[in-house]
C-alpha cells in the first residue's frame, strides 16, 4: 500500500456537510499540484514512497461510447483529456458520450467510509483495496439519471436510490457488503474510478465521501471529494521498450512497433505522450504507443526506430534502445520500380518478358 502524506492545507472557506475541508473555487485556483516528493523537499517533511500528484482526478471522455465499452476495454484514444480540482465532472456539456473519471481517494481521517454518487445518466463507482486498479471493486451505482449534486433525492425527484449510496448498495445476490462502510486508513491511496454514459439532456457526474456516523450530504451541497483528498498515480521512475527488437522486413511491407511500459499504463493516471524517432529524427503526430513505419523500400535499409516517454505532470522520463530493421535485397523474389512500388511476381519464369518493360507501357507481362 502506498503511503502519503498531506502537506499542511492553505487557510480556505470551510463549507459542505462532511469529513475534510472544501476549498472555495478562489482556493482551489491556488494549490499547487506537487508530487509528494517535491512536496516533502519543499517542506522538510519524509519522503515517502507514494507515487502520487495530488489535487486532480483524470477525466477521459469518448463521444459516441458507453459505459460498459469503456468497462470493457473497448474503447480507443479518448476524445477529450482533462484533469479537475474535484471529483466532480463539468455538468450540461455535450450528449451521446461516455467519461471515466480516475485517481485516488487520500481519506484525512481513519474510519469506515460511505460513498455517494450521483450523474445523469447511469454510472458506475468502483473503489480499490489499495492504489492499484487491479484490486478495484464495484460499491454503488446511478441507475437512470440523476439531476446535478442530488446526493440524496433521485431522478430530479426526492425519493432516495439506494444502488447510489456504498452503504446501500446491493450486489447481484442481493447482500449490502458496505453496509458497515468501507475501512480506510488516514493518508493511505485508494484507486478509485466512476464511469458514467450520457444520451441525451443534461449531463452531470460527482462523487462524495463521508464518514460513517457523520452527516451524509444533503441535496445541492458543494460535495463532491475535495482537492486534498484526490490525486493521481504518476510514477516517479519509468522504463519503456519496444518491440520487435532487430527485424528483417521484406521490401513492400511495414514493421509495426509496440512500446510497452513499465509501470504498465494502466497503473499510471498521468496522460503519456510517446516520442518515436526513425534515424535519430522524431516521427511527426505519432504519439500513442503504437508506430507503423513507412513501407519499406531499398532505401529504408537499417532504419533505426526507437522511444522516448515523457508525463505532462510527473518528472520521469524513459527511452528505449534501437531497433534495425534490415530490408533484404530484392533477390529474385520480387521487382522493384521506385516510379511505381512493388511488384512481387516472381522472376524465375517472367524475367525475359520484363525485359524493356517501362511502367509507361501498361500493365505487367502475363
Amino acid at each position: 500500500m502506498k503511503k502519503f502524506v498531506k502537506p499542511t492545507p492553505p487557510e480556505v472557506t470551510h463549507s459542505g456537510n462532511r469529513a475534510g475541508t472544501r476549498f472555495t473555487n478562489w482556493a482551489r485556483s491556488c494549490v499547487k499540484v506537487v508530487s509528494i516528493a517535491t512536496a516533502s523537499a519543499a517542506i522538510g517533511l519524509s519522503t515517502q514512497a507514494a507515487d502520487i500528484v495530488t489535487g486532480i482526478v483524470k477525466r477521459e471522455v469518448w463521444n459516441g461510447s458507453d459505459r460498459l465499452s469503456i468497462e470493457n476495454g473497448l474503447v480507443g484514444t479518448p476524445s477529450e483529456v482533462t484533469f479537475q480540482p474535484t471529483f466532480e465532472a463539468p455538468s450540461d456539456v455535450a450528449d451521446n458520450y461516455a467519461q471515466r473519471m480516475t485517481g485516488v481517494f487520500i481519506p484525512a481521517t481513519s474510519g469506515n467510509y460511505n460513498f455517494v454518487i450521483s450523474s445523469d445518466d447511469d454510472s458506475d463507482l468502483f473503489l480499490s483495496t489499495d492504489s492499484t486498479s487491479a484490486n478495484k471493486r464495484l460499491i454503488a451505482q446511478q441507475p437512470g439519471w440523476n439531476a446535478t449534486r442530488k446526493w440524496v433525492g433521485d431522478a430530479g425527484g426526492t425519493t432516495a436510490n439506494p444502488k447510489r449510496d456504498s452503504s446501500t448498495w446491493t450486489d447481484a445476490s442481493g447482500a449490502t457488503p458496505w453496509a458497515a462502510g468501507i475501512p480506510l486508513v488516514a493518508g493511505q491511496a485508494y484507486f478509485i474510478q466512476a464511469v458514467m454514459h450520457e444520451g441525451g439532456g443534461g449531463d452531470n457526474l460527482g462523487v462524495a465521501a463521508y464518514l460513517k456516523g457523520t452527516p451524509a450530504p444533503v441535496d445541492d451541497d458543494d460535495a463532491a471529494i475535495v482537492t486534498e483528498q484526490i490525486g493521481i498515480r504518476v510514477p516517479s521512475s519509468l522504463t519503456v521498450a519496444i518491440s520487435p527488437g532487430n527485424t528483417t522486413a521484406q521490401i513492400g511491407t511495414a514493421v509495426r512497433f509496440k512500446a510497452t511500459l513499465t509501470p504498465p499504463a494502466s497503473e499510471i493516471d498521468d496522460n503519456i505522450t510517446f516520442h518515436w524517432h526513425t534515424n535519430g529524427v522524431e516521427v511527426a503526430g505519432v504519439t500513442g504507443a503504437n508506430y507503423s513505419t513507412p513501407i519499406l523500400d531499398p532505401s529504408l535499409n537499417n532504419l533505426k526506430v526507437d522511444v522516448s516517454v515523457t508525463l505532462e505532470h510527473g518528472a520521469a522520463t524513459a527511452a528505449s534502445a534501437q531497433s534495425t530493421v534490415t530490408v533484404p535485397a530484392t533477390g529474385n523474389t520480387v521487382v522493384w520500380f521506385p516510379e511505381v512500388g512493388i511488384f512481387p511476381w516472381s522472376l524465375s519464369h517472367r524475367c525475359r518478358k520484363w525485359r524493356g518493360w517501362r511502367p509507361s507501357m501498361g500493365s505487367q507481362p502475363d
